[in-house]
C-alpha cells in the first residue's frame, strides 16, 4: 500500500469515527428532546441565546423546580453551557446557553460512506435510519404545537370578534405560518436542486453572518425545508403494514 493510499484510508477512518460519534451523539439527543417542554427548552434557547433560570421557567410557563429538572437531562448530554452572573448567591446566578455546535435538526456530511467496507456502511446507514426516524418525531411534535396554537386562535375568535376589523384580519388572515407546496417532475427536481444548492449557500453566508455579526440577537424563526418523495412514500401501505414490497420498491 502506497503512502498516499495509507493517508487516505487514515483520513477516512477518522471521518468514519466523527460521523459515528456524531450520528449516536445526534440519536441521544433527538430521543431527549421529543418531549414538549424540553422541545420548547431548546427552541427557546436558539431565539435568545442565554437564559437565566427565572427568565427561562417564566417563558415556558412552568416552576423553576420542572425547569431545572430538563435543564439537568439537557445538561447530561453536554450540549448545555452554563456561565454565572453577579446575582447574590441567588439561584439564577447560573445562565443557560446551548454550546455553539449544536444543532440536532441540521444534515450530517456522508459523502464518504460508499468508500467504507460493508459492515461500517450498513452501521452508518442504520444510524441514519435512526436518526431521521427521531427528527420525524421531534418535528411532528413541532407541527403538533403549530396545531394547537391555530386550535387556540380558533377557539379565541368568538372574543375577538368584537374588536376591529384591522385587529381580526391581523391575527386571522395574516397567518405567521408561512409554507408553499410544489409538485414537480424528476426533470423539473433537477432544475430545482440546481437552484436550491445556490439558496442554501446564500442562507447558510446569511446564518454564520448573524451568527458573527451579533449572537445576541433574538433568532425567532424557524425555517424547515423538506423534500418528499412521495412516489416512493405511498408504495407503502400502513394499514397492512407490506414492508417488503415497499422495500423492494425503492430497489427498483
Amino acid at each position: 500500500m502506497s503512502r498516499n493510499d495509507e493517508g487516505r484510508e487514515i483520513s477516512l477512518d477518522s471521518k468514519v469515527k466523527n460521523l459515528i460519534n456524531n450520528l449516536e451523539t445526534r440519536s441521544q439527543v433527538l430521543e431527549l428532546i421529543n418531549s414538549v417542554p424540553r422541545l420548547r427548552i431548546i427552541l427557546l434557547l436558539i431565539i435568545h441565546g442565554k437564559l437565566s433560570l427565572t427568565k427561562l421557567s417564566n417563558l415556558l410557563g412552568r416552576t423553576k423546580s420542572t425547569a431545572s429538572h430538563h435543564l439537568k437531562k439537557l445538561d447530561q448530554l453536554e450540549i448545555l453551557k452554563t456561565s454565572t452572573k453577579d446575582s447574590r448567591g441567588s439561584i439564577d446566578a447560573k445562565v443557560f446557553e446551548l454550546i455553539e455546535e449544536f444543532n440536532p435538526f441540521g444534515t450530517l456530511n456522508m459523502e464518504d460512506v460508499e468508500l467504507l467496507r460493508d459492515d461500517l456502511k450498513s452501521k452508518i446507514l442504520d444510524l441514519s435510519l435512526e436518526n431521521n426516524i427521531k427528527l420525524l418525531k421531534v418535528l411532528k411534535l413541532l407541527y403538533d404545537q403549530i396545531e394547537q396554537y391555530y386550535e387556540a386562535l380558533e377557539s379565541e375568535k368568538p372574543n375577538k370578534a368584537r374588536e376591529s376589523l384591522r385587529k381580526v384580519k391581523k391575527d386571522y388572515l395574516n397567518s405567521p405560518f408561512k409554507y408553499n407546496i410544489w409538485f414537480l417532475s424528476d426533470e423539473g427536481l433537477s432544475e430545482y436542486n440546481k437552484l436550491f444548492n445556490d439558496f442554501k449557500t446564500k442562507l447558510e453566508s446569511l446564518v454564520q453572518n448573524e451568527f458573527q455579526k451579533d449572537k445576541k440577537v433574538l433568532k425567532p424563526n424557524l425555517i424547515v425545508h423538506n423534500l418528499i418523495p412521495i412516489k416512493e412514500i405511498i408504495k407503502y401501505d400502513p394499514e397492512t403494514e407490506h414492508f417488503m414490497e415497499f422495500f423492494k420498491a425503492l430497489e427498483e
